[in-house]
């Protein structure tokens, strides 16, 4: 299984430069806008940690739509070769974890480069920092955690269900991460603000908790979905 694995891993690797690729190309961008806007502006006395911001932004993007995209091919291609449904799931999960933990470990190292880099090139400026976030253990679990489950989940609903699961979760997409500053009074911005109440209320082991559970749910349904799914030409 460990050879499996590392060879769906070596056959997938062209998912893992994309991502990387486009989140270093972010981080560059990132940086000369900051410089050319201070450039501009020599009035200003803060600068911004804006390449890792829009580092995390492009790599979190291209991380979830390819996975989401490619699911279908990597199953149809896996099961047509010889695997069992319950061996796609296991390897699919581990690469998928795999490759997100290690574009973690890249956007850290990013991320620490260009705090240092802002010191060096604007020093007595104050940093502002976007990316604050990223000091708290429990959104960087919940995110190593729950965006490989749920891009998974999703590529199976796209499996399953074609071109009506696409557009539903497409305009599921559009309405809560594009357009929530329109909607801030609407039912999706409600439940957001509970959860995150709730979450803010809850103690850190149990926030943990919640978060294996909640990783777990969407992995087994994605495990349901491809259960009895028929390989597509």
């Amino acid at each position: 299984m460990v050879k499996r694995i590392f060879d769906v891993w070596k056959f997938n690797l062209s998912e893992l430069y994309t991502t990387i690729f486009s989140a270093f190309g972010g981080w560059i961008f990132g940086i000369i806008l900051v410089a050319v806007i201070l450039r501009w502006d020599q009035s200003a006395t803060s600068c911004a940690i804006m390449g890792s911001f829009i580092a995390v932004m492009a790599g979190a993007f291209i991380n979830v739509s390819i996975g989401v995209i490619t699911f279908g091919s990597y199953f149809n291609t896996a099961v047509s070769m010889g695997s069992t449904r319950k061996e796609f799931m296991i390897t699919d999960s581990v690469v998928a974890y795999l490759n997100l933990a290690i574009e973690m470990i890249i956007i850290f190292i990013l991320y620490f480069m260009e705090k240092a880099l802002c010191n060096m090139l604007y020093p007595g400026m104050e940093c502002e920092d976007l990316l604050k976030f990223l000091g708290d253990y429990r959104i960087v679990l919940g995110i190593v955690l729950l965006v490989p489950a749920i891009r998974m989940f999703c590529g199976a609903l796209i499996l399953k269900f074609g071109k009506a699961a696409y557009w539903t979760l497409y305009a599921l997409f559009m309405l809560t991460f594009l357009g929530g500053s329109r909607f801030k009074g609407s039912i999706v911005s409600q439940i957001g603000n509970a959860i995150r109440e709730l979450a803010v209320k809850m103690p850190d082991i149990t926030q943990i908790a919640a978060i294996l559970v909640i990783s777990c749910i969407f992995i087994s349904g994605t495990a349901l979905l491809v259960r009895k799914q028929a390989v597509q030409a």
